[in-house]
């Protein structure tokens, strides 16, 4: 089985909220089930020493489709290519200082 989660299904997981529970028994069910992608978010999640998975998530989709993640989060890219995950790019005209 595939899955693919809004990006707010992460957040409510990791905000304290009415919702909170139900995202994170989701999570865990979809790591327990071993879907793929929730693995691999996780375990991203891991080398990016977060504690959050949303942000793994976007590294974890990109690396199964092979494919760049553009993000404007200097902090994430700096840590995805620091463990070697240099398909994550910073577009241009976002890396200058202050615009992040």
């Amino acid at each position: 089985m595939r899955a693919v989660i809004d990006a707010n299904i992460a957040v409510y997981a990791v905000l304290p909220g009415t919702f909170h529970d139900a995202a994170w028994r989701l999570l865990e069910r979809l790591v327990r089930e071993e879907v793929e992608l929730c693995s691999r978010a996780y375990r991203w999640a891991e080398r990016l020493g977060q504690m959050a998975v949303y942000d793994a998530i976007y590294v974890a989709l990109a690396e199964r489709l092979d494919a760049l993640f553009y993000t404007a989060d200097r902090a994430l890219a700096t840590r995805c290519w620091q463990v070697g995950a240099h398909f994550v790019q910073v577009p241009e005209g976002f890396a200058q200082r202050g615009m992040l």
